[in-house]
């Protein structure tokens, strides 16, 4: 949510919610400075405003109120208009949480198909599995997102989804809002349309602070501060679970390889890689 402040006298604005609270906690803000955000019918103290009241409740460890030296008298009766999001601080970190959900889920899939019996080989090659393999995923997502506000990638690197003022996502939002990124996010896997989705969704991001699915949805993807440390066990993880994907599926991109290119065959029996059997 956007909120607007009155400090010494000057209005600055908007700033993201969570910007607020963490300069609340480090004492970088009072109690008795004032804030609007839509919705309220006047500026108010910022312990008088729900958002942010729990942040005020321990009195003890509340830090002394800021001197105030107003340059001018503020009109408080004055509410500032509306603007758009602000830009977020990296798209790439949107970027790298989408994909690693998908990776996870590919990875898991794989597996089970390969320990049920299926030729992953087969799998790989047919034209209607390969553009709909993402669709559970995105039935997961939405009841992820519902249940929780976050998938793994995103809790991952402290990103949540809700609406603008806070609240949860009802479940038929979510799903509509997966199908959206289904759609026009990753162009449903489809190789050189995921692609032009990716990078048109990235411009659309950088311009206007935000996915075109969220505009439409009036969603809002929140981001609190993470430390290096959880970056780090991202990555890892990250590279982890590619390297467990490309030993389930080495062989029977081999096989595929080799049955359409002999000379690649011949490279492959000369250097002992191994190739998945025919099932």
């Amino acid at each position: 949510m956007e909120i607007w402040l009155i400090i010494n006298g000057t209005k600055s604005g908007p700033h993201h919610d969570y910007d607020i609270r963490g300069r609340i906690q480090r004492g970088e803000l009072n109690r008795d400075v004032h804030a609007w955000h839509d919705g309220l019918s006047a500026w108010k103290p910022l312990e008088k405003i729900e958002l942010f009241a729990s942040e005020f409740t321990n009195s003890e460890n509340s830090p002394p109120p800021l001197p105030m030296q107003p340059r001018e008298t503020p009109d408080l009766t004055e509410q500032p208009a509306s603007s758009p999001t602000l830009k977020p601080r990296s798209v790439w970190i949107r970027f790298w949480a989408r994909w690693f959900d998908m990776i996870l889920y590919a990875t898991v899939m794989w597996g089970i198909l390969s320990l049920s019996g299926r030729d992953l080989a087969d799998l790989m090659m047919n034209l209607w599995f390969t553009l709909f393999m993402y669709v559970p995923w995105f039935l997961i997502e939405s009841y992820l997102i519902y249940q929780f506000g976050t998938t793994p990638g995103k809790w991952l690197l402290g990103l949540r989804v809700e609406n603008m003022d806070g609240s949860p996502i009802p479940f038929a939002n979510s799903a509509y809002r997966a199908a959206r990124v289904f759609f026009t996010g990753i162009g449903m896997g489809w190789q050189l349309l995921s692609i032009f989705c990716q990078a048109l969704s990235w411009f659309t991001v950088r311009k206007i602070g935000k996915s075109m699915w969220d505009v439409v949805g009036g969603h809002e993807v929140r981001q609190v501060p993470i430390k290096p440390i959880r970056i780090a066990i991202f990555a890892m993880l990250l590279s982890s679970i590619v390297m467990l994907q490309g030993a389930i599926l080495a062989p029977y991109t081999a096989r595929v390889l080799a049955e359409n290119a002999p000379e690649f065959k011949k490279f492959l029996e000369k250097h002992d890689i191994p190739i998945a059997p025919q099932k």
